[in-house]
């Protein structure tokens, strides 16, 4: 038995040499070389003493073969011994950990651009999380374990950080618009105090991992610049303690100071400085404040109206992603209004082929001619096509019921998100208008919300787009 786990042993570190050798780890592979050449040694001379007692027992010398039996019997135990040193001393490599999974992924585009348009002293942030990345994927193709789940945690905790800085300068962008300047001061005290921790992360990571950093960043530049023909990648910047600024904010009437006390402002937020039209630049962008871009009816025609008017159900599922719905859900309710639409055109179409009238085949007396005529028509009563027309009618009920709710959440989401305060009628409030627009003007009112969230023009708008952007393609997340 020895010898059959010995045979084993052996073949298996004569694999694992050859992909030690094939991996460069050549003093590792001189190490099982030699081990396994031990145990080939010592298999072969234990197989040689069982034939020596063999052959003496066959020639009646029990006294030879009752010493050669010894001799077995420690050959037996010092091969046991050395099978059970070897599969110690070489534990990782015969029984190799499962390579772990790599959960962790680059910044979105849609979430790394408004990333730095609220806070570009986080520029560098995207740039360090993909460097983790590279680094975390060569470390499990290198079988570095550790290492890599390490780099995964210390990518997942930047995220986490990124995502509380971009919620602090969103809040304090949104007060600033509001003219909620004690808010504003909040909220840029709380963008601070993220902007530090992120700082303070940063140099650890690139303290802890610096080397395999520094290795991911070269690997990931090409002749042509990361991403496959991007170009080079721009300048990082320098990654420092955010400086506070005062800024105190500007009536638009002529110049004079709103506030008594001045706002501490970050190096992303400029002077906010409100305009008569209601136009207010955060961050070197300008940015309608508390109206719509466009109105409900002053969509353009092109790719965008098209789109709204004959692909319905994709535009519908870009919006609800956009604001109030994961990806998956997304996708899935895209693919439900496209299958309820092909039913309902399915079923009317059949129900209209089908006859609504027959003819009996008899005369009768037509009084209005005064004459008899022959065969009357008689209507089919609940016929094929009283049914299929139903259900027809049932499924165009589902369809507009879904639509029309998932417009109007995202009508309401996007309204409040950009402070939209719409004039109220005597019978009609800000939510019933998102109900009555979704539901009378659902192509018409998706274009404006489209417009609204910055999709307007020729090339800024996808169809094949999760979200209805350009430069994400099929394959991109749900935003954050």
């Amino acid at each position: 038995m020895s010898c059959v786990a010995a045979t084993e042993l052996h073949n298996q570190l004569t694999r694992i040499e050859t992909e030690l050798v094939g991996a460069k780890q050549y003093t590792r592979a001189s190490n099982v070389r030699d081990a396994a050449q031990n145990l080939g040694a010592a298999c072969k001379a234990l197989e040689a003493l069982a034939k020596k007692e063999l052959n003496l027992a066959q020639k009646k010398d029990y006294l030879g073969a009752r010493a050669a039996s010894e001799e077995v019997q420690q050959a037996e135990a010092a091969l046991a011994a050395s099978i059970a040193a070897v599969k110690e001393e070489f534990a990782l490599e015969l029984n190799p950990p499962k390579p772990p999974e790599i959960h962790l992924e680059r910044f979105a585009p849609a979430f790394e651009r408004d990333l730095v348009a609220h806070c570009p002293d986080a520029s560098e942030m995207p740039v360090v999380l993909a460097e983790i990345v590279t680094a975390a994927h060569t470390a499990r193709a290198t079988k570095k374990y550790a290492k890599c789940v390490a780099l995964q945690e210390q990518g997942a905790k930047l995220v986490a950080t990124a995502k509380l800085v971009l919620q602090h300068a969103k809040a304090e962008q949104e007060a600033v618009a509001k003219k909620n300047y004690g808010g504003a001061e909040e909220a840029a005290s709380e963008v601070k105090k993220a902007m530090s921790a992120a700082v303070g992360l940063v140099q650890s990571i690139r303290a802890e991992h610096g080397d395999d950093l520094a290795q991911a960043k070269v690997a990931s530049v090409s002749p042509t610049g990361p991403g496959g023909g991007r170009g080079p990648p721009a300048q990082a910047q320098v990654f420092s303690e955010p400086k506070a600024v005062s800024a105190a904010p500007v009536l638009p009437s002529g110049g004079e100071i709103a506030m008594g006390l001045p706002v501490a402002a970050q190096p992303n937020i400029a002077p906010v400085a409100a305009a008569a039209t209601g136009v207010v630049e955060l961050g070197g962008r300008e940015m309608l404040s508390g109206e719509w871009h466009k109105g409900i009816f002053a969509c353009e025609f092109g790719k965008m109206c098209c789109a709204a008017l004959w692909c319905q159900p994709i535009t519908t599922a870009q919006l609800a992603i956009r604001t109030h719905t994961t990806k998956c859900v997304g996708l899935f309710l895209a693919a439900l209004l496209w299958v309820l639409l092909l039913a309902y055109e399915s079923l009317y179409i059949s129900g209209m082929a089908q006859p609504a009238f027959y003819y009996d085949g008899e005369e009768y007396y037509n009084e209005y001619y005064n004459e008899w005529q022959c065969c009357s028509r008689v209507a089919v009563p609940n016929g094929a096509r009283t049914t299929l027309m139903n259900v027809a009618y049932g499924v165009s009920f589902v369809y507009s019921v879904i639509v029309t709710v998932y417009l109007c959440r995202a009508r309401s989401a996007i309204r409040k998100k950009d402070s939209i305060n719409e004039q109220e009628d005597c019978c009609c409030d800000a939510n019933c208008n998102d109900c009555m627009c979704a539901f009378c003007c659902a192509p018409c009112t998706t274009c404006q919300l489209l417009n609204q969230v910055g999709l307007s023009g020729t090339n800024k708008y996808n169809l094949c787009s999760s979200t209805g952007d350009v430069e994400d393609g099929l394959l991109i997340r749900g935003t954050p």
